[in-house]
């Protein structure tokens, strides 16, 4: 009986002889939502909830000046920031609400779905989104509204 006189290639030596003659995959790779980086707040430099509101359109402007006056009387020890490009009011560093100004509409991010889930009678005259409610020139959240869902937010952080 004859011996084979091939002597075997270390696996190391094959893959890279089979990784070298490879071709580039063509399949499209999924990346798992749970290995992507979290996402950081985008920070503009220089910008202010002042130059935010004066960006505005007219009524966005005249809608968005009446609210961040109603938050700061609730909240007057808050820190405003822009944060995630919008305006943003926080306390020991955890955020309580954002605003947003478009075109059409104005926004106040509640940041948690419970609270447009408690307040669901109060809110019956707004369009609610997830955890936005849309709102107008035309109807600006009141006091009492804006200190109902700060006084919620302050329990949850």
């Amino acid at each position: 009986m004859a011996t084979s006189t091939k002597t075997k290639t270390p696996a190391k030596n094959v893959a890279e002889k089979k990784s070298a003659s490879k071709k580039p995959a063509t399949k499209k790779t999924t990346i798992k939502k749970s290995s992507l980086p979290k996402a950081q707040p985008v920070k503009p430099k220089g910008i202010t909830v002042e130059d935010y509101i004066l960006a505005q359109p007219p009524d966005s402007f005249k809608a968005l000046t009446e609210v961040r006056k109603r938050i700061r009387k609730v909240i007057p020890k808050a820190e405003e920031v822009i944060w995630y490009n919008i305006p943003t009011y926080k306390i020991d560093g955890k955020a309580l609400l954002c605003f947003a100004g478009f075109k059409q509409h104005c926004s106040i991010v509640t940041m948690n779905h419970d609270v447009t889930k408690i307040l669901k009678e109060d809110l019956k005259d707004f369009k609610k989104s997830g955890t936005t409610i849309h709102f107008t020139s035309a109807n600006v959240p009141t006091v009492a509204l804006i200190s109902k869902i700060v006084n919620i937010r302050l329990k949850q952080v």
